[in-house]
């Protein structure tokens, strides 16, 4: 099954490379100048960036110290091997990099990860409540999935984030975590305060690059609805179907452009050039940071250990 999962997720990417080489309307490609291409870059690097600061403060808490730069080079290179490894296996292998090279044990980490979680559940879910307020206009259909999303992601992660009974509860892997680790530790008011804001932040900066691209593209999209876009988008996003979840971004784009009253194909055009522009990006931020550290050697270490 994951064999297949890569497979479906390498005929995707060739079918998106073959509808961008057999467009009819080249000329919106074109349009995007090297100064915008430039910006765009780095508006990826923002966007990763803004997500690393909670995983050092939350380390940090727990009693190991992590550089910045670390963490947001891990990020890149986990996040390219999303693509090939099977689904969010790259968070796995962040996890297996931090134990070995700063002590970071594995349910520490799994801990700190559940506390990011659930925060960007909040980020998505008060967004889309944003999208709903912003968007007098939308249909009801996009109101409705507006509103359940800043409900069931909103409302319930901030709900089960501050009520430690419930995620005990829920989970069994939660309530060993718990002997472990102290959840009131990781879930202290500074560290959700620090990943709302960050996440905040990456997600304004998402918001921005898409904006620029469309701007890039000659589409013309009022702030309101790319925000509806972007918000719902994200929260199809959540579903980890294939790796990378190639294919799942693009239907989404493409659905809810059709929803706000525009042309399938301006959405796919829009989410296929940012999937190639985001894939360039992670390739070329992970190829820096392995030649310039030891993280494919410590990985390789890290699954040695396992199979023996």
């Amino acid at each position: 099954m994951k064999i297949l999962k890569q497979i479906v997720t390498l005929l995707l990417f060739v079918l998106m490379g073959w509808y961008l080489l057999h467009l009819d309307d080249w000329e919106k490609i074109k349009n995007i100048t090297v100064m915008n291409f430039s910006l765009l870059f780095f508006l990826y690097f923002v966007f990763y960036f803004f997500i690393s600061p909670p995983i050092k403060k939350i380390a940090n808490d727990l009693g190991h110290k992590i550089p910045l730069w670390d963490v947001l080079g891990i990020s890149l290179l986990t996040n390219l091997l999303n693509y090939v490894l099977p689904v969010r296996g790259g968070i796995v292998l962040r996890g297996f990099y931090l134990k070995k090279k700063y002590g970071l044990g594995l349910k520490k980490y799994a801990a700190l990860s559940l506390l990011i979680s659930l925060v960007g559940l909040v980020v998505t879910g008060f967004s889309n409540g944003i999208s709903f307020l912003m968007n007098d206009d939308l249909s009801i259909k996009l109101k409705s999935m507006h509103s359940l999303a800043f409900l069931v992601l909103g409302c319930g992660a901030v709900l089960v984030m501050f009520s430690p009974n419930i995620l005990m509860k829920i989970s069994k892997k939660v309530r060993e975590l718990n002997t472990v680790v102290d959840w009131n530790k990781v879930s202290s008011p500074e560290n959700i305060g620090v990943t709302f804001v960050c996440y905040s932040l990456a997600l304004a900066f998402y918001v921005f690059r898409f904006s620029l691209l469309c701007d890039s593209l000659d589409i013309s999209l009022p702030l309101n609805e790319l925000v509806s876009l972007v918000t719902l988008s994200l929260v199809v996003n959540l579903l980890p179907l294939l790796p990378g979840n190639v294919g799942v971004k693009e239907a989404s784009f493409a659905g809810v452009f059709h929803l706000l009253g525009y042309n399938y194909e301006i959405g796919a055009l829009v989410s296929i050039i940012d999937r190639f522009m985001q894939v360039g990006f992670l390739f070329l931020g992970s190829l820096i940071f392995s030649l310039k550290t030891d993280v494919l050697k410590l990985l390789q270490e890290s699954k040695d250990e396992r199979t023996s």
